[in-house]
Parts: structure tokens; C-alpha cells; sequence
């Protein structure tokens, strides 16, 4: 009679075992490199976090692949990297996009710094959702201050070509605007922020004081749609060049 009562207590535990073998090797609902707190999925897939230093100020750029009740965010940076004695940097609290599937782009200024030169700073990031968990991304942005250059009194001040690029940040479309002091052969490039030609447009022979518009659809020289990031839109004639910034978001 026990040896009936040992196999029957095997069959049943068994399915039992196996279950919570296979549960506890779930890792779905998080990014790689992404740490659960208390085992529990979280709530946001994020798949980058970078910083970049421009016009003086730091720029973070962030994109979800999913979430799942997002209430919102903070980010909290450091001098160092390490996050328990960062300090949130964020005063109005940033509103996530509650549930979905689909990518979403986040962008902030941090307004709030003073950076000095030649230093290092870390970001993080931390999502609320709508139970009121908080949960923390292993995700680092670095962000570098270049050391000011040294002005060279012998180089020229080039020309102003009123190059504006609107709307600022975009999602698809991009309206890239100038007008030249003097009639010259014209081309625009667009670059990443990695020095690598994405697009180019050969405006020909563009008239003085006029104004002129070329509207970009944001794909690259292959057909291809551009990834999210800072962009590097160069305006040059035979008299020189001039160089603006715009910020692609999907």
C-alpha cells in the first residue's frame, strides 16, 4: 500500500516540477541585461539609453520596445558610476505611454546641470507604473564634456546661410530651409552623429535672398528609413558651409 501511495505522489508532483522549472527560466518582458526586482517581469522593454552633449547642453534620448502599464518616468544622474547616490534630475515627472506594443521614443534636456568641462556623467533611468512599483534599469547613458576649445583667431567666420530644419524634433519629414547672401551652386548632406553620409541633395544653382526649401523623408541613400538619433544637416557652397542639428525620433 505505500509503494502505490510513493508512485501516485510522484505522478502527481511530477507535472507539477516540471512547471515551475520552466516559470522560473522566463526572462520574457525585459531587455537583455535587464534585472528583474523580486523576480518579477518589468513592466518596460527598453532597448536604448544615450546621452549626447549638444549647444551646450546633454540630451537623452531613450526607446521602448513595448510596456505594459508605463506610468512614467524619472532620471537620476551622477558625477560617478554609481547609481545609489545619484540624484533625480527631472522636475516635472516624465508620462510613459501605459500599454503597448509598439516603439516608443522618449526625449529629455537636462536643464539642470552644471557640467564642467573635460568631465564624465552617468544617467539612469527609473519607471513607476500604475501600482506604484518602482523599478530600475541597468541600462548607463555616459555622457562626456569636451574640454572648450581654443578659439584660432586665423580662421575665417564662414558664411550664414540661415539653415533651419523644422519641425525639431522629427518623425518622418524633414523641411530643411536656407537663403544665400550671394547666387552659388548648392548642396545639402545629411549626416549621423557618427560622421556617416546619409543622405545628399544637389540644389544647383540657388539664387541670392530667396528662400528655399527641401522637404527630406528621413530614408537613406539606400531606401532605407533612418534610425532614430541626433542628426548633422550641412548646408555648402563654394564659399563655404554651415552646419545644424536636427533629432530623428520613431
Amino acid at each position: 500500500m505505500k509503494k502505490k501511495l510513493s508512485l501516485f505522489m510522484v505522478l502527481i508532483l511530477l507535472p507539477i516540477l516540471a512547471f515551475a522549472q520552466y516559470t522560473g527560466g522566463s526572462y520574457d518582458g525585459y531587455a537583455m541585461g535587464e534585472t528583474p526586482e523580486g523576480g518579477s517581469t518589468l513592466p518596460v522593454v527598453l532597448s536604448s539609453f544615450t546621452a549626447q552633449y549638444l549647444d551646450e547642453q546633454a540630451l537623452l534620448y531613450w526607446q521602448t520596445q513595448s510596456e505594459n502599464d508605463n506610468l512614467g518616468w524619472n532620471v537620476y544622474r551622477n558625477s560617478e558610476s554609481d547609481f545609489t547616490s545619484a540624484i533625480r534630475i527631472n522636475d516635472v515627472f516624465i508620462p510613459g505611454h501605459s500599454t503597448t506594443a509598439q516603439p516608443q521614443s522618449y526625449l529629455y534636456k537636462d536643464t539642470n546641470g552644471q557640467f564642467e568641462y573635460g568631465n564624465d556623467y552617468w544617467y539612469w533611468l527609473e519607471s513607476i507604473d500604475y501600482n506604484g512599483t518602482v523599478h530600475h534599469y541597468n541600462r548607463v547613458a555616459a555622457l562626456h564634456i569636451p574640454q572648450i576649445p581654443d578659439p584660432d583667431p586665423s580662421v575665417a567666420v564662414p558664411n550664414q546661410y540661415g539653415l533651419k530644419s523644422d519641425p525639431n524634433p522629427f518623425n518622418s519629414y524633414l523641411n530643411i530651409r536656407y537663403m544665400l547672401p550671394k547666387t552659388d551652386e548648392v548642396r545639402v548632406e545629411i549626416y549621423n552623429i557618427y560622421g556617416q553620409l546619409l543622405a545628399k541633395f544637389d540644389e544647383g544653382l540657388s539664387t541670392a535672398d530667396m528662400k528655399y526649401k527641401l522637404a527630406w523623408n528621413g530614408k537613406d541613400m539606400s531606401g532605407q528609413d533612418v534610425s532614430s538619433g541626433v542628426l548633422l544637416i550641412k548646408l555648402i557652397t563654394s564659399e563655404g558651409s554651415e552646419t545644424k542639428k536636427a533629432i530623428l525620433l520613431r
